[in-house]
């Protein structure tokens, strides 16, 4: 049976590990992104919405956007490199700022770039 000293200690163990870990997760993410800037990597992947295309790249975007993930995985037996978003809130504007989020850009948030409801 654990007494509840070892109980605090284990607790707070592993939320270190844990902030710890995304602290990692989050540095490796950047060095990834920088990198891929870096390189010139091509684009593997066009985002359309709101009458523009963007050029981009999936890994960083399946790596944060759980929607865009979803839609990679849907079709991962075909070669996926369009993906079509036709009525987003804040249209292309928005996709900009997600993609900028996405790749680790900073950008501020304002009441004119945010998409209405």
């Amino acid at each position: 049976m654990m007494d509840l000293n070892q109980e605090k200690f284990t607790t707070s163990t592993d939320t270190k590990l844990a902030t710890k870990n995304k602290e990692l997760l989050s540095s490796a993410m950047k060095r990834t992104n920088e990198w891929i800037f870096s390189q010139e990597i091509p684009s593997d992947i066009t985002v359309n919405a709101g009458g523009i295309s963007f050029s981009l790249h999936k890994f960083p975007l399946i790596s944060k956007c759980g929607y865009l993930r979803k839609l990679v995985l849907e079709f991962a037996d075909s070669d996926l490199s369009v993906v079509e978003i036709p009525d987003v809130p804040g249209g292309a504007e928005a996709i900009e700022l997600a993609a900028k989020f996405c790749y680790g850009i900073n950008f501020e948030i304002s009441t004119d770039n945010i998409g209405h409801a």
